[in-house]
């Protein structure tokens, strides 16, 4: 009798253990998803954090861009290119000490493209080739449909191309070339830059061909120097068409390059139509000159 009240006084016992543990086990399971869930909603408010505060960085990197800018267009307006490259790049040195993933935000890219397209004017103004190339490349990379960065960065090619760097582009309608055969001289970085004037100011006149009448007399400029005449003679014509009363600069480039083709009937009805324009335009007048004489 005693032994079997021992025994079962052992089994309850056992029971008894087995339950405690049991339950010790659950509460541990229960604190440790506990701790996870905790865990997981710090994390949470930590990301959603992190997110606000990338937000209101890119929002306030924005906003300092865009008060540099205002006031670099100010300076642009009263002709300081000075000032207006200065905070121009102010601008854009914000940009470069940005996180990279900050373009993928439309305000801050915008931001960046104005800034860039800024600096390329300020940089051209101020007849600083190295720097315009390089800006207007850069606005190239952001916006390869900126017809702006083609521009200023064709008319700087061919102002390197080796006729002296002026500021207007050599003026409205581009210079007038020179009477001599251009690949006699010409060095292989010179036929390079001359290259990369029709690759720029073609991409120019793709996105934009309602006010290209420089562009096309320009362009036209390079295809003489590399000797390409016939495409010369086409630019140079519907640069002179574009323009309301005719282009004096393209019409005698145009007679030029007919001398350059022997096509002596030609040159003389171009040199006569820029002499329409203007009566004392000594380049038309020259060109004349040697038509008589031949």
């Amino acid at each position: 009798m005693k032994s079997s009240i021992f025994v079962l006084i052992c089994i309850l016992g056992i029971v008894f253990l087995i339950g405690c543990s049991s339950s010790d086990s659950e509460a541990k399971e229960v604190d440790e998803s506990v701790e996870v869930v905790e865990s997981s909603a710090q994390k949470s408010d930590e990301t959603d954090s992190g997110k606000n505060l990338e937000v209101s960085s890119v929002e306030e990197s924005v906003e300092e861009i865009s008060e540099l800018l205002k006031t670099a267009m100010i300076s642009q307006e009263l002709e300081t290119y000075d000032d207006a490259a200065m905070y121009a790049q102010l601008a854009i040195d914000i940009i470069d000490d940005s996180p990279s993933d900050y373009m993928s935000n439309d305000l801050f890219k915008g931001q960046a493209i104005q800034a860039y397209s800024a600096q390329c004017y300020n940089r051209f103004k101020l007849k600083q080739p190295p720097e315009v190339l390089k800006n207007c490349s850069k606005l190239i990379e952001l916006d390869p449909d900126d017809k702006w960065g083609y521009y200023y960065r064709g008319y700087t090619y061919a102002a390197l191309s080796g006729a002296s760097f002026n500021s207007d582009g050599g003026g409205p309608f581009g210079q007038v070339v020179v009477v001599q055969n251009p690949l006699e001289d010409l060095s292989d970085s010179e036929v390079e830059k001359h290259l990369n004037v029709v690759s720029d100011l073609s991409e120019y006149i793709q996105i934009d061909d309602t006010t290209a009448v420089g562009p096309y007399n320009r362009r036209g400029n390079a295809y003489f120097a590399l000797g390409q005449y016939d495409n010369a003679i086409k630019d140079y014509t519907t640069a002179s068409g574009a323009a309301s009363h005719g282009c004096k600069w393209a019409l005698t480039n145009s007679g030029i390059a007919h001398e350059k083709l022997e096509q002596y009937d030609e040159a003389k009805s171009a040199y006569e139509a820029a002499l329409e324009i203007d009566s004392e335009w000594q380049w038309a007048l020259d060109g004349l000159s040697r038509i008589n004489e031949q």
